[in-house]
């Protein structure tokens, strides 16, 4: 079951917006603590709460990995500038 929260914050961090993400997730949490405090929290919302945050996991894991093959990228890149120039 995907909610509209749910949806916003997978959209977030897949357009790589992860301040936004970052800010709809801290929303997504206080209103899962706040409905578990109240007793409604139904073993399907466990279920969505668990997707997103296998599913978050995995892209961000994704993101990273990408985000350092291209620094890894960039700092070859200046190794063989600089030793092109001397």
């Amino acid at each position: 079951m995907e909610t509209e929260a749910t949806q916003k914050i997978r959209e977030a961090i897949a357009a790589q917006d992860y301040s936004t993400a970052l800010h709809l997730w801290n929303g997504y949490v206080n209103q899962v603590r706040r409905d578990v405090s109240d007793g409604g929290f139904p073993a399907e919302r466990m279920a969505e709460v668990r997707e997103l945050f296998e599913w978050g996991r995995c892209a961000l894991l994704c993101a990273r990995s990408q985000f350092l093959d291209r620094l890894n990228a960039i700092h070859v890149a200046a190794a063989y500038t600089a030793a092109n120039r001397s």
